[in-house]
């Protein structure tokens, strides 16, 4: 036998001792393509042009990440009495049985006795700036950061939440500087000042009177009409602008862009806003689209506050 036949009958790996090492992978993942191919194909054929452009445009949001809404029936305060800290001078945890309801949110009271006196004069108990934590409005910053319910504070008369203890210390060494600010953050007006009602009773962009005006969640609203105010109130849900007043087609691409109050859409008993006119067209073309895909992206966001 020759060398050529014997090195024909040697295994390849020996006659090529490269092949297993560096050859074989390649085909396998070439096999390996080609068997998954179609089923990229599958799934490419079921995204929408609209998913693509979101995908595309935006990195992907963390599926750790959770939005934070306030629905009608969910209790303000997370369940904590408002009257408690001031008659108990501690965090009390309120009762559904001794619920009321104030300026379209409800409120769990911890007695009958103490249902009473907040519905007698429920400004009296209400937290400041919306139970936003008083020392971030009142920061550098003005970040309208959520608070814990149970680290609080009465400061001449007035009931006033944190983030946390540290927020808490670092509002001590200065409460009336902190407040002060805070105050001036707050009292500005949500969606520009201009009335939420008014896109959906009257078709058009008013902007709201500043006398009229009310707190809800961790923002102040203005209203055209006293009337306006009123509605908003029966059902706030009903009128305020989705995701929490963003733009609408930033939305849908994972980004959370400031609104023009003057650009909107009213859809199937929503209102939508938007960055600027080119951002509404884009969002008429295919706006069922945009609204399935941006309710799958708020649902994921991480909202610091309540709208």
């Amino acid at each position: 036998m020759n060398t050529t036949d014997s090195n024909m009958i040697r295994p390849a790996s020996e006659r090529w001792p490269f092949v297993g090492r560096r050859v074989a992978p390649v085909f396998v993942a070439l096999a390996m393509g080609l068997l998954l191919a179609p089923v990229a194909l599958a799934q490419e054929a079921k995204t929408s042009p609209v998913e693509k452009q979101a995908q595309t445009a935006s990195p992907k949001v963390s599926s750790s990440m959770k939005r934070v809404m306030r629905p009608a029936d969910r209790p303000a305060l997370e369940g904590y009495c408002p009257v408690a800290y001031f008659t108990k001078g501690k965090a009390v945890r309120g009762d559904a049985k001794f619920r009321t309801r104030h300026q379209g949110q409800v409120y769990y009271l911890s007695s009958a006795e103490a249902k009473k006196s907040f519905e007698a004069d429920p400004a009296k108990y209400l937290p400041q700036f919306g139970g936003l934590c008083a020392t971030a409005l009142g920061g550098s910053y003005g970040n309208r950061r959520r608070s814990d319910p149970t680290v609080f504070d009465v400061f001449d008369g007035e009931l006033f939440l944190f983030s946390s203890e540290r927020a808490k210390r670092a509002y001590e060494k200065e409460p009336k500087f902190f407040i002060y600010r805070g105050r001036n953050v707050f009292s500005e007006p949500a969606i520009d000042g201009y009335c939420p009602v008014a896109y959906q009773l009257r078709g058009k962009a008013l902007k709201g009177n500043a006398t009229i005006k009310l707190v809800y969640g961790t923002r102040v609203y203005q209203f055209v009409t006293e009337a306006d105010r009123d509605t908003f109130v029966a059902d706030p849900v009903k009128y305020l602008p989705a995701y929490g007043g963003y733009c609408a087609e930033g939305v849908s691409k994972g980004r959370r862009y400031p609104a023009d109050a003057r650009q909107y859409v009213v859809r199937n008993g929503r209102t939508y806003l938007f960055f600027d006119a080119k951002a509404q067209l884009t969002f008429l073309m295919n706006p069922e689209e945009y609204i399935r895909i941006a309710d799958k992206k708020w649902a994921s966001f991480d909202v610091e506050v309540e709208p």
